[in-house]
């Protein structure tokens, strides 16, 4: 006996219903690797939902939220489905799904496009409206309670935090290889984390490894797992990122960038002791490496004096913008301004941009965020990390107060930034 059918509360905004969509999808076509594509104001080629796991068909989705008394029009199917024509790789399976009205002549115009892209070898397009999906949520009861159970409906979903600052982007994490034809796909892969299209590059590199399985190279296993870890990064899941940096350490056990990766995967988990401990080790074999040195000093404890640090690092290092900037931070958080303040101002004449957003994460608490407005400093003595569109600000506030108020941009500014210039790149 069928269930009796039941409505459900139309989601309020873009978001939720994304959201909602998403899940039910997972689990109507059981793609778990389906997530939400892009961001709001990007072009998105008629792709809210898309599957980044590698499976063939790729599978594609489009969110419809509208007015229940409002129709979706033909030309507005017609125009979603051009645009998903348009995405590269081709779409095996595309969905709209909608809460609006659908007429007679919208059915006739998906079925005229169905039957042309059959012709034509083009994927085929499922539309869902919000009765097929309230009969999907009662159907898959576990997204009915995530959405519609006892607990308010909440979206606690797309937390960034952990994400640390990448001098020059993300694309500083990857280098493009000469090679075969699979090097030259890990290599669009590697251009798109460089136009910032970290959920293509994923598609692309889960792509390579289930059609080459058994086939890639050491170096190649290598160059796709650093820049999934690129491309993870970039996305703000900083816990895969480290997961998949420690996987491509040992597939180049020898080479320098490969341990530094590693050093940085302690970094991004939160784990300063052995941080600190590999970086030491590490500098001895490499000691002209810039990126080590910052990593010895963003993870060194906090009972070591910023002289001391100071002095175990070269007069040639010192002049390198992270280092310099690592450098200031620490003085700072000994309230050193006379050192602190020059450093930074000449790592900004490096080009260095400060960015700061409202996710912050506390050194002694990784991986915990924390909300906060954008602009006001931190605690007298804190250090946090700073999370924004991929770029990530380490700052050190003396707590500066204004007529017994927190100054919400405090000059000079207190929120002396270390960006980390994550350039865990793949060997060369």
């Amino acid at each position: 006996m069928s269930p009796i059918s039941q409505r459900f509360a139309i989601p309020t905004n873009d978001d939720e219903f994304e959201h909602l969509c998403r899940e039910l999808l997972r689990h109507h076509w059981s793609r778990p690797g389906l997530e939400i594509f892009g961001k709001r104001g990007e072009r998105q080629f008629g792709i809210d939902i898309l599957d980044l796991s590698g499976q063939t068909p790729i599978c594609a989705a489009q969110c419809k939220l509208k007015e229940e008394h409002k129709n979706l029009t033909p030309s507005e199917i017609e125009a979603e489905v051009n645009e998903a024509k348009k995405f590269t790789p081709p779409l095996g399976k595309y969905a709209i799904l909608t809460t609006a009205k659908i007429s007679t002549h919208a059915q006739r115009k998906l079925r005229e496009i169905n039957q042309s892209h059959k012709q034509q070898s083009l994927f085929e397009v499922e539309l869902l409206t919000w009765d097929r999906l309230c009969s999907l949520l009662q159907q898959y009861s576990e997204v009915q309670e995530k959405f519609y159970g006892s607990i308010p409906f909440e979206r606690a979903i797309r937390m960034e935090a952990n994400l640390l600052a990448i001098q020059g982007g993300v694309e500083s994490l990857t280098v493009r290889a000469d090679g075969d034809s699979i090097d030259s796909q890990i290599n669009e892969a590697r251009d798109c984390i460089t136009k910032r299209e970290f959920q293509l590059a994923t598609l692309l590199l889960n792509r390579i490894q289930r059609n080459h399985e058994g086939k890639l190279g050491a170096r190649q296993r290598f160059r796709v797992t650093s820049n999934l870890g690129a491309a993870a990064l970039g996305l703000g899941k900083a816990e895969a990122a480290a997961k998949l940096f420690f996987q491509a350490a040992p597939l180049r056990p020898n080479d320098e960038q490969a341990k530094i990766n590693e050093v940085f995967a302690y970094l991004l988990v939160g784990d300063l002791v052995a941080c600190h401990t590999k970086a030491a080790e590490l500098r001895r074999e490499y000691p002209g490496a810039a990126r080590l040195a910052f990593l010895w000093l963003a993870s060194a404890p906090n009972e070591i004096p910023s002289s001391v640090l100071e002095s175990e690092i070269n007069t040639i290092l010192r002049t390198d913008p992270e280092v310099a900037l690592a450098l200031a931070r620490r003085a700072l958080t000994e309230f050193d301004f006379e050192k602190g303040y020059p450093i930074r101002s000449r790592r900004c004449q490096g080009g260095a941009r400060m960015v700061s957003a409202p996710i912050g994460i506390s050194p002694d608490q990784p991986g915990k965020g924390t909300s906060y407005a954008d602009g006001l400093p931190a605690k007298a003595g804190t250090t946090r990390t700073i999370a924004a569109g991929g770029r990530t600000t380490l700052f050190a506030s003396p707590g500066f107060r204004h007529r017994g108020k927190r100054r919400s941009n405090p000059s000079p500014g207190p929120r002396v930034a270390r960006r980390y210039s994550a350039s865990a790149q793949e060997n060369r």
